[in-house]
């Protein structure tokens, strides 16, 4: 892969993540979101000590060729409850493979939630509406199969992307919440909302892998 193509993909994983939560639950750390810079791996993106965070997911059943296979990065990006709002916003991963997952009203005990697209995300207007209930996950990776960036979601987090509809669930199993956050993630029909490291313009709901996952993160409470 030549570098241009490299810088490409590094381009789109900084700009293609999730932006803020529009139900006042505000994610205040610095991620790999929406007009917000790539933090330096392993340490939260502050100034802090290095914290250790893995994860592992498997596309499958994917209509682009060449997404199916299993992506992996133990680059820590962000592992952090706020306290103040309940919002568990976890982002790990590097420029070939990474993986965003939010959760509201975060217990502080193993549990498991279920995430849908808000019915009011779908339209294309300004107004992104409440995005997600419960949770949400949203990948990028650079194909095993060879390509550029690629990435799927459930929900618009810009109000730039094209108006889709996400139909299915995500499930992600909370097993172990201390000084860790550990949990095990399951997507049916994720929405490829990148193509080529550039965002789809539209975007076909048709055009879908399924995601089963794994993540573990030191957690930040503040």
């Amino acid at each position: 892969m030549s570098m241009f193509k490299i810088s490409l993909a590094v381009l789109f994983l900084a700009s293609a993540g999730c932006g803020d939560d529009s139900t006042k639950t505000e994610e205040t750390e610095t991620t790999t979101g929406s007009g917000a810079g790539t933090p330096p791996a392993g340490n939260g993106g502050g100034t802090g000590p290095a914290r250790a965070g893995e994860m592992s997911f498997a596309l499958a059943n994917a209509v682009t060729p060449g997404d199916d296979g299993t992506y992996q990065s133990s680059v820590y990006n962000s592992c952090r409850k706020d306290l103040a709002s309940g919002l568990l916003s976890v982002s790990l991963g590097d420029g070939t493979a990474a993986i965003d997952v939010r959760i509201k009203d975060f217990k502080d005990q193993p549990a498991t939630y279920t995430c849908r697209q808000a019915a009011n995300n779908t339209a294309e207007a300004d107004d992104l509406g409440d995005k997600y209930h419960s949770c949400m996950v949203q990948t990028r990776q650079v194909p095993v199969g060879g390509g550029l960036l690629t990435g799927y979601g459930m929900h618009r987090d810009a109000t730039s992307m094209p108006a889709f509809t996400y139909s299915g669930v995500c499930t992600v199993e909370v097993s172990e919440v201390s000084d860790r956050v550990k949990a095990h993630v399951v997507c049916g029909g994720l929405i490829q909302t990148i193509l080529d490291a550039a965002p789809r313009n539209p975007i076909d709901a048709k055009v879908t892998a399924d995601l089963t996952g794994d993540f573990g993160c030191e957690l930040v409470k503040e």
